[in-house]
């Protein structure tokens, strides 16, 4: 079965906010269980969604699909320079070839005519 590609032009928000705020809540009573038995706190800064409105979870997907099409371009801009750098490495290669088999023809030619 194929997959069908999703089209990052349109954010979706990845869950509703019920589930969002059912979500919060769990994080939060599991942190307080945790801090009640002496452990430190969930690093709740780490969670992307964890008390977000609708439209501040938008803004972050938004800002990070405009990243993602940025780093595309600049992966496709890399691999258009990494083949300009591999023809001229080629060329090169090529040319150094030419000239050692140039020169490998005149020094044998020239031990060869002084009896060496």
């Amino acid at each position: 079965m194929r997959e069908k590609k999703r089209s990052f032009d349109s954010p979706v928000l990845p869950f509703n906010s019920e589930m969002r705020a059912a979500i919060d809540e769990i994080i939060d009573k599991l942190n307080d269980l945790l801090m009640d038995h002496g452990y430190g706190s969930i690093p709740v800064q780490s969670y992307d969604f964890y008390r977000k409105s609708d439209q501040e979870i938008l803004n972050m997907i938004k800002k990070k699909i405009e990243q993602e099409k940025i780093e595309e371009e600049l992966r496709k801009d890399e691999s258009g320079d990494e083949q300009i750098r591999i023809a001229h490495l080629t060329m090169l290669l090529r040319r150094l070839k030419v000239v050692f088999f140039w020169n490998a023809a005149i020094f044998s030619d020239f031990s060869y005519r002084n009896g060496h």
